[in-house]
């Protein structure tokens, strides 16, 4: 349901995905060039949804709350 976002919630979201983009930003400096690259790619998913959080609907922040601890326990043990 559209409506305003809480800025609360914006805001850990918004953590939560600067979280997982330094945690890929760690892998990248650790990976030999190839996986690097694959690994680049998958957090640029991350930086263009982090410049696009403020244009989001709620429901988008709610998903990311609900949905991004897992990706980053994924992250973090390489799953």
């Amino acid at each position: 349901m559209p409506g305003a976002i809480d800025p609360d919630a914006a805001d850990i979201a918004y953590d939560l995905i600067s979280a997982i983009i330094a945690e890929y930003s760690t892998l990248i400096a650790l990976a030999e060039p190839a996986d690097a690259e694959r690994l680049r790619a998958e957090r640029a998913r991350y930086i263009v949804e982090r410049q696009d959080l403020g244009r989001t609907d709620p429901d988008r922040v709610r998903a990311i709350l609900a949905e991004y601890p897992a990706v980053l326990v994924s992250v973090r043990t390489g799953g």
